[in-house]
């Protein structure tokens, strides 16, 4: 009908689980994060974690939590 493809798929489902690989931070961007934002060295790296070791996204992230009484 109308050059409509029909696909049908059998099977058993499959769950892939990645393993979530190690984000490198070095001393000095946990050093920058915590002098920008005031927070503590375990609060910087968390954040730097989460931001996949981004300082400006980490930093900003940080300081709209502290502005928003989250930190």
């Amino acid at each position: 009908m109308g050059g409509e493809k029909i696909f049908q798929v059998i099977g058993e489902p499959h769950e892939v689980v990645r393993k979530e690989e190690e984000i490198e931070i070095s001393e000095e961007d946990i050093e920058l994060v915590i002098a920008q934002t005031g927070v503590s060295r375990e609060m910087a790296v968390k954040a730097l974690k989460e931001c996949e070791g981004d300082l400006a996204k980490a930093i900003l992230l940080l300081s709209s939590r502290k502005g928003g009484g989250e930190a």
